[in-house]
């Protein structure tokens, strides 16, 4: 009996100094995209597509950029850096480094992968973000330089096709994250 005592309050210490993080501390804010509805016909495709996955943590919001840029499928993507959020006022912005595609430098026919520099201003609610995305382009020094003003509106099934766990950690979250970007990341 004395035994079995001492067994049960071994195991009630050991529950009780389990480490804190393993409890969830990052939970969806939300998807957000521009996208259409599918075209009649296969062969048209939105090129200009982009989506955010947002993610909040510790008050602070984390994500992925995605840029859509012909088929459907693999985006590049990039992770959201230098985010700024004021949930009062819904000001919202960040900076992410993609590589949409490949290109050939000056004076040189061979193809280097872009490095593309988006930076975003606006407001971000739980129905939608809108601002302006400036894209610099980056190639041999020169830079090339085009806004857009975007409004991205909250996708609930984007939301459950791709950001299915709605709990995570904010190491399960950066894994998630760096898989990602392993994948279809910036190539600079």
């Amino acid at each position: 009996m004395i035994n079995a005592m001492l067994v049960l309050m071994g195991i009630i210490s050991a529950q009780n100094s389990l480490p804190i993080q393993n409890k969830s501390n990052c939970q969806v804010y939300g998807a957000f995209t521009n996208s259409r509805p599918p075209a009649k016909n296969a062969e048209e495709y939105e090129t200009n597509e982009i989506d955010l996955e947002l993610w909040k943590c510790n008050n602070e919001i984390k994500g992925l950029i995605l840029q859509y840029v012909g088929q459907p499928a693999d985006p590049p993507t990039g992770l959201l850096k230098d985010v700024v959020f004021d949930s009062i006022s819904g000001n919202f912005s960040f900076t992410a480094k993609l590589s949409i595609g490949q290109q050939s430098s000056k004076g040189d026919t061979s193809l280097h992968w872009s490095k593309d520099l988006y930076s975003f201003h606006g407001k971000l609610n739980k129905k939608s973000v809108v601002g302006t995305i400036t894209k610099t382009n980056y190639v041999d020094s020169r830079t090339f330089i085009d806004s857009v003003i975007v409004h991205l509106k909250f996708s609930k099934q984007m939301q459950k096709d791709y950001m299915y766990q709605s709990n995570l950690t904010e190491v399960e979250l950066n894994k998630d994250m760096k898989d990602q970007l392993d994948f279809r990341g910036p190539k600079w």
